[in-house]
């Protein structure tokens, strides 16, 4: 026992304890950046997919894809020189013909209106393949909130509208190139 303390440096010891307690404290402040990181992450988050869905485009053109026939709210000068509407109806016919690609076509008050709410929409949704692509956010981290309106876009067979429909979106989207979107599209497995 006396050959044991005559060997036992206290400063040695010291500095062992010390360099032990260093590398907890560390381990302990990675773990507590990545719970950080983690949390502010979901924040971001939460916060995008909220101001996404309360975007009263994006909430016209969700409805516009989820049903056949649909009275939209007009908004405060929509349309010019309407006093008296308050309401618009459209169907399938109003969606086809306001997402035509062709130069020639010309728009209706309510076409117009889908159409710029279609592009409205189509711009947000890209903002989330730019996260993805900062690596601020994963395709994981979207699936619960874009799932079903992703799948309605990007396969013909789980949309609400007749195929064509969806093709006349798909052709929209090339030809106006939302990248993003097809980007989009493809990391929930549909190609355009």
């Amino acid at each position: 026992m006396d050959l044991f303390f005559q060997n036992f440096n206290i400063d040695q010891a010291i500095k062992i304890l010390t360099t032990f307690l260093a590398f907890v404290l560390a381990i302990k402040a990675i773990i507590e950046y990545k719970k950080t990181q983690k949390w502010k992450k979901n924040e971001f988050l939460a916060k995008e997919i909220k101001d996404f869905f309360a975007d009263r485009e994006v909430k016209k053109t969700l409805l516009i894809l989820d049903w056949n026939r649909i009275d939209l709210p007009l908004y405060d000068n929509e349309i010019p020189e309407n006093n008296t509407r308050s309401i618009f109806y459209i169907d399938e016919i109003h969606l086809a013909n306001s997402l035509s690609t062709e130069p020639e076509s010309v728009f209706t008050d309510e076409e117009t209106i889908i159409r710029k709410s279609i592009d409205e929409f189509l711009v947000k949704l890209s903002m989330f393949q730019n996260y993805i692509d900062n690596k601020l956010i994963t395709t994981k981290d979207l699936k619960p909130y874009l799932e079903y309106w992703i799948n309605m876009i990007g396969d013909r067979n789980k949309a609400q509208k007749n195929p064509m429909y969806i093709e006349n979106l798909w052709k929209f989207i090339k030809r106006y190139e939302y990248s993003q979107v097809i980007k989009l599209l493809k990391s929930f497995d549909h190609n355009i």
